[in-house]
């Protein structure tokens, strides 16, 4: 495969990347605006149905959540950008978006244990958990950025394949 090829094919993959969280960023922030700041409720989902409930991605009503997730959308499409005309500022791009989408997913991860944590700490001292905590139930579990994350992680190849002129 040649360069330009290479660039074109990744170009067009951080595109539909950067679209999926600008996607879940908007749907976040509109399900968080609505609940929080009016008194109707609004669960809008854009994903897999894998129980009642439960979806792949699993959406939540939380409006800063979504800001997040559609700043990193933004910086993944701007990563394209550069990438598709072939620019040697892409790497920069595509470090941020990296870093922005590792540290959600790094949040989300440290909320579920902080979840599971506090459900199950009583045990340590023979008592009954607070909760019956369970992973499909905790809404950080399959949120956005958790499940985007891994789609990110071929933005690398920036760095392995492309060989940008630096």
């Amino acid at each position: 495969m040649n360069t330009k090829t290479k660039y074109k094919t990744l170009a067009i993959y951080c595109t539909a990347v950067g679209i999926l969280y600008l996607i879940y960023g908007v749907i976040e922030f509109t399900n968080g605006f609505i609940t929080w700041w009016t008194p109707s409720e609004l669960n809008i989902q854009f994903g897999v149905k894998i129980s009642e409930d439960v979806y792949i991605p699993n959406t939540m009503a939380d409006p800063f959540a979504g800001l997040v997730l559609i700043i990193v959308g933004s910086i993944i499409l701007r990563t394209a950008k550069h990438v598709w005309n072939e620019n040697t500022e892409s790497w920069g791009f595509a470090t941020v978006s990296l870093l922005l989408a590792g540290a959600v997913a790094v949040l989300s991860i440290s909320i579920i244990t902080a979840d599971c944590l506090d459900a199950y700490y009583p045990l340590l001292w023979g008592g009954e958990p607070n909760d019956l905590w369970n992973f499909l139930g905790d809404p950080w579990s399959l949120n956005p950025g958790l499940v985007l994350f891994p789609l990110t992680i071929p933005l690398f190849d920036i760095y392995r394949k492309a060989k940008l002129d630096i």
